[in-house]
């Protein structure tokens, strides 16, 4: 077995069925996630960014279909991930929550996700937002939003 370089596309994979719930799908994405990352651990490399696809039985590069896996609308859900590091490179994350400092940027995650609940209540459509997401909708927000809204916090003495 060859261990993945900088610049190979990792993959992994998962069958549905069409009967999963929005948290199913959460999870079986961060279980795929999590193998990956494990993988990368393992022999010490970084990932990039996750992608995903869901790919028809027969499409090419679709194995068969297991025998137990039955459903109305059996998909595979496919995550591929770029190779972005090797031992001794460090990894230089690009956007501006991740230039904050570790406290501010907990409390920035914080109120994206409190906010993010206000807009969305329903925890069954809308499960809670993870580090990565909050760190996206942060990012696009832009550097000026979300430091006007750490010094509204300060100010209100909300913390």
């Amino acid at each position: 077995m060859t261990i993945a370089t900088v610049g190979d596309t990792l993959e992994a994979a998962i069958w549905i069925d069409g009967r999963e719930t929005i948290e199913d799908r959460v999870r079986f994405q961060k279980d795929v996630i999590a193998s990956l990352e494990t993988y990368c651990a393992r022999h010490g490399r970084a990932i990039g960014p996750v992608t995903w696809v869901e790919k028809k039985p027969g499409e090419p590069r679709v194995p068969p279909v297991p025998a137990h896996i039955k459903g109305p609308l059996v998909r595979l859900l496919v995550a591929e991930a770029p190779v972005i590091a090797e031992p001794g490179i460090k990894i230089v994350r690009p956007g501006f929550v991740h230039d904050l400092e570790p406290n501010d940027a907990a409390l920035l995650r914080r109120i994206t996700r409190k906010q993010y609940r206000k807009a969305y209540p329903d925890r069954r459509r809308y499960p809670d937002l993870t580090d990565r997401q909050a760190d996206t909708l942060i990012n696009d927000l832009g550097p000026d939003a979300a430091l006007a809204t750490l010094r509204a916090m300060r100010k209100s003495d909300l913390i």
